[in-house]
């Protein structure tokens, strides 16, 4: 039997206040310094003034600071203070016993992030040291001073991963299991996708039967078997991954999520074992598991591989009625492949179906996609896919470009050729960014004056800019005129509106308004109840919020965006326990967090002075392979510079240059005045 992760001692016995008679004890001319160093740490003097004391300057020697650690373990944040003062403005080089000491001493405080945060310092140092000496060190003072707690190896092997030094976290590993010691299950995890991130898949199963197989108080969780599946994918045995599910699932070791099936999935189908991929995906509901955007994406991709659109499109349909929105790449696959192989009003109405939830093909697939309905004579549903475009953003002139657009309208009616509404839809929208509504005004008369009348869809676009610039009697007015032109306003159209009253503080106008689409026989969708959530979370109304968005995802209109509401929501009113539950309830939910999830809980934290649990939901996050954006980089270093941090700052800010991400200004002159000797590239 191997010895117990941790010792069963808890963290709330009281250290010993001095090292008892079996720890190494300095002379006593060496105690009475040591003691006098306590009286300087406590006393109200300013340190320079009395370090800078001769009969202080001369004699003090690492095994001094390492006594000092040693007498002030029930005072480690003192230690650390005294500690750091000495190494920046005395210029003071410490021993690595005492980096050890105080870090063994910060952890059986529970103080992990400026332990962790002193780790790497020490690794930062001793660049040339193995990893072998370093955890030795760290085990020598372990032993020697019977620390109880052992979490200061997890935090040496989370440095090591962190600076991308993977290898050497192994070493860190293997040594502990040599030494009777066993890293947390979440280390090791981490130690895992480390391997992965650097293609050493061979390595992580070596490693995960070394650390599990045979060791019944070390079990693995799910995150622990995804890296294992993700590994067997990598290596392309993928036989051996559905055994590892099999066994797991038989077993009952732990529950697997979405995420490892998801895994085996985008494996199966990059190998072209599309079929299996999507028996596999057949089998989640009888394992209490729903498919999620990431399944069903991978699901599509990978048939639109065999040319197996068809299913493919099946599969697009089901998460248009699940309320799951098809990425571009997904949709946009699917699509063309119907188109190229004949079938135009089959991509056409898939477009206009998934065009429900907001989402559209690329502008390339948009563009045969016309070319393909003018060539079959379908023009109507080629002006209406054009008009889509534009209201999603992607035919939009520059506003600089309108003088050109109007020139060109001139230059039509001089050689006789006839603007049609979608010329006149593009120049509307161009106008509408100008906010000339007498021009506006224009353009709808001379749009009547040639015998046409301006459809919902240019309507809608209208009002929504008129409302979302804060102008609700001209969104009105022009919502009146659409009725008496005999256009009825559609689902777009009341959401538009629904969404512009919510924001300027109308919500009994937005719900009345919603009240009557239904009466009219319209069904509002996910965007329109999301104006609601959005309007009671920035309130503070969480209880009708949740109440609401229970109801949204019992009618399968609950997604990424809506959680994201409901954790700022939490995080606004400071409980920021319940936004955290909120971020696990989505995956558990079949909803897949992304970089906003995190990024509200994380600002809360860097708010509330949490540093170190941002940074662990910052781990987490990169974890999961979800990408950090600029606004996560920047105010997480900020938020580093104001703690101190200077290193993890630095450190950030290296790897969101790699990432092609760049600093704000702000945060920029924030890095160079607090290090100003640091020059950024």
């Amino acid at each position: 039997m191997r010895p117990p992760i941790r010792a069963r001692i808890p963290f709330s016995r009281p250290p010993p206040a001095a090292a008892p008679p079996n720890r190494r004890c300095p002379k006593d001319d060496d105690e009475n310094f040591i003691a006098m160093l306590n009286d300087v740490a406590r006393s109200k003097q300013s340190w320079t003034i009395a370090l800078d004391n001769p009969t202080i300057s001369a004699r003090l020697t690492p095994l001094h600071i390492e006594g000092f650690i040693l007498h002030n373990l029930h005072d480690s944040r003192l230690a650390l203070r005294f500690f750091n003062f000495l190494g920046l403005h005395k210029k003071f080089r410490h021993s690595t016993a005492s980096f050890c000491l105080l870090v063994h001493s910060l952890v059986q405080s529970r103080l992990y992030w400026p332990a962790s945060s002193l780790l790497q310092t020490l690794l930062d140092r001793e660049r040339n040291h193995q990893s072998a000496v370093v955890f030795r060190n760290l085990f020598d003072c372990y032993k020697r001073f019977d620390f109880y707690s052992a979490y200061a190896f997890d935090l040496l092997i989370q440095s090591y991963v962190h600076s991308r030094k993977v290898l050497d976290s192994v070493v860190v590993v293997k040594s502990m299991k040599e030494c009777g010691l066993f890293p947390e299950v979440r280390t090791v995890s981490a130690v895992l996708n480390g391997l992965i991130r650097i293609r050493r898949s061979d390595m992580v199963l070596v490693l995960f039967d070394e650390m599990f197989v045979g060791y019944d108080e070390l079990r693995p969780d799910v995150y622990v078997y995804t890296a294992v599946i993700r590994s067997l994918c990598e290596l392309k045995d993928y036989d051996r991954a559905k055994e590892v599910i099999t066994s797991v699932e038989n077993s009952g070791d732990c529950k697997l999520n979405v995420v490892a099936y998801n895994v085996l999935i985008h494996g199966l189908c990059k190998s072209g074992r599309v079929w299996e991929a999507v028996e596999i995906k057949k089998t989640l509901g009888f394992k209490s598991l729903r498919a999620d955007v990431v399944t069903y994406c991978t699901l599509v991709l990978g048939l639109c591989r065999v040319d197996e659109f068809g299913l493919a499109r099946d599969l697009v349909n089901e998460m248009v009625d699940y309320g799951i929105v098809p990425s571009e790449e997904a949709l946009s696959s699917v699509v063309d492949g119907i188109r190229k192989k004949g079938e135009v009003s089959e991509a056409y109405d898939l477009i206009d179906k998934v065009g429900k939830l907001g989402a559209m093909p690329n502008v390339y697939v948009c563009n045969a996609m016309i070319h393909s309905l003018c060539k079959d004579g379908k023009l109507e549903e080629a002006d209406l896919l054009f008009l889509k475009m534009g209201k999603k953003g992607l035919l939009v002139p520059d506003e600089g470009r309108l003088n050109e657009a109007l020139s060109a309208r001139k230059e039509m009616e001089e050689r006789g050729i006839c603007m049609d509404l979608i010329c006149y839809a593009i120049i509307i929208q161009a106008i509408l960014d100008k906010k000339d509504t007498k021009l506006l005004l224009d353009i709808l008369k001379e749009i009547h004056d040639l015998g046409m009348r301006p459809d919902n869809v240019v309507y809608t676009s209208i009002i929504d800019k008129y409302g979302r610039d804060g102008n609700l009697e001209m969104a009105n007015a022009h919502w009146e005129l659409m009725v008496d032109e005999g256009f009825p306003p559609n689902v777009v159209t009341y959401t538009a509106m629904i969404n512009n009253l919510c924001k300027a503080g109308f919500v009994d106008k937005a719900e009345s308004l919603c009240k009557e689409m239904i009466f009219r026989g319209i069904n509002p969708n996910r965007i329109t109840y999301g104006c609601f959530l959005d309007q009671l979370t920035r309130e503070g109304n969480m209880g009708e919020a949740i109440k609401l968005h229970k109801e949204m995802l019992e009618a399968f209109l609950a997604n990424t965006i809506t959680y994201n509401m409901i954790i700022r929501g939490y995080c606004k009113l400071g409980l920021i326990d319940e936004a955290f539950k909120t971020l696990v309830e989505m995956s558990d939910n079949g909803v897949a967090p992304d970089c906003i999830s995190y990024s509200v809980i994380m600002y809360e934290n860097c708010r509330r002075g949490d540093l170190g649990g941002a940074l662990r939901l910052w781990e987490s996050m990169l974890e999961r392979d979800i990408n950090p954006d600029g606004i996560a980089y920047n105010f997480l270093i900020n938020a580093c510079c104001a703690a101190g941090e200077f290193g993890k700052a630095f450190e950030l800010q290296c790897d969101m240059v790699k990432r092609g991400l760049r600093l704000t200004r702000a945060t920029y002159d924030y890095l160079m005045k607090c290090r100003p000797e640091n020059k950024i590239r």
